[in-house]
């Protein structure tokens, strides 16, 4: 664990997309995405899409957000492509997040 006085660029530059990663997975319309996944494994955007309800634009960026924050894995089907959890990229995004609100609650403190 680096001390806050000698965070290198490279470690800055990690927590700075751990933060993006983690406004991507807690915006309000990713929770229903997220959400569809937990409880059915997967889906198609087609699934997805009638399932939430929502309109198929907004679906289409909101996928590739979460895609590039390493949220969702894709699969090709023969006629689709199959979203699903990225369960380890899920686990290490939960753990910076406890950690960051570890920190939250403690305050930082001063050497």
């Amino acid at each position: 664990m680096h001390a806050w006085n000698t965070i290198s660029r490279t470690s800055d530059d990690k927590v700075t997309l751990a933060i993006q990663l983690l406004e991507t997975v807690s915006r309000d319309e990713s929770i229903p995405i997220l959400e569809f996944m937990r409880k059915r494994g997967g889906g198609t955007f087609h699934d997805i899409l009638l399932s939430l309800k929502i309109n198929a634009q907004d679906l289409e960026r909101q996928l590739k957000q979460l895609i590039a924050a390493g949220a969702l894995k894709t699969k090709k089907k023969t006629t689709a492509t199959y979203y699903t959890l990225n369960q380890g990229r899920l686990s290490t995004i939960s753990q910076v997040a406890g950690r960051l609100n570890e920190l939250r609650l403690e305050g930082v403190k001063k050497s």
